[in-house]
């Protein structure tokens, strides 16, 4: 990333190239985990979905942009589908994912770690226990915000909903 000299790694799922460190670009209303220097480099930013209404295109590094939802869907459909690859994509690493009967296999390489979010108090929880990531796909339900994927470390699904634009998310950018 020119814009803060970061380097992210990546991979190649679906015919398309994902990054596979969570975003870690200040913007406005981004913030990482309860403003801990040491998480952030870990986890990365958190970002506040109403941000993604004003300032998407700002957000990934040129050359790449947030993932849609059907994006999202043909990552898990190249892992057996939303109910079970989370564990094809959870970090293996038994340092971050809280104990569970859920694999952590990684198998996809996307290392996804569980970052947690914020939410509109703004409080700070599920770090060790969740991820969720926000899509560039417009909620028909909610409006002004976007749908969110989320993993879980006591399962291997993989659920969508509507975002809640008041809370902050992580955000894995691919390749345009």
């Amino acid at each position: 990333d020119t814009r803060d000299y970061k380097i992210y790694w990546t991979t190649t799922i679906a015919g398309k190239e994902w990054m596979v460190q969570n975003l870690d670009y200040i913007v406005d209303n981004a913030s990482f985990y309860y403003d801990n220097l040491i998480a952030n480099k870990v986890y990365g930013q958190l970002y506040l979905g109403s941000v993604l209404a004003t300032k998407q295109k700002d957000i990934c590094p040129a050359g790449w942009r947030i993932p849609t939802e059907q994006e999202w869907d043909a990552m898990l459909n190249a892992f057996g589908g939303s109910r079970v690859a989370a564990s094809a994509l959870k970090e293996s690493s038994e340092r971050y994912w809280r104990n569970s009967k859920a694999i952590c296999s990684n198998s996809s390489g996307m290392s996804i770690l569980p970052a947690g979010s914020r939410d509109s108090k703004p409080s700070y929880s599920n770090l060790g226990k969740y991820a969720f990531y926000w899509t560039s796909t417009i909620s028909k339900k909610k409006p002004n915000s976007y749908i969110q994927f989320d993993l879980g470390f006591m399962r291997d699904a993989v659920n969508s909903s509507d975002g809640d634009p008041t809370w902050s998310y992580s955000i894995r950018c691919i390749k345009e």
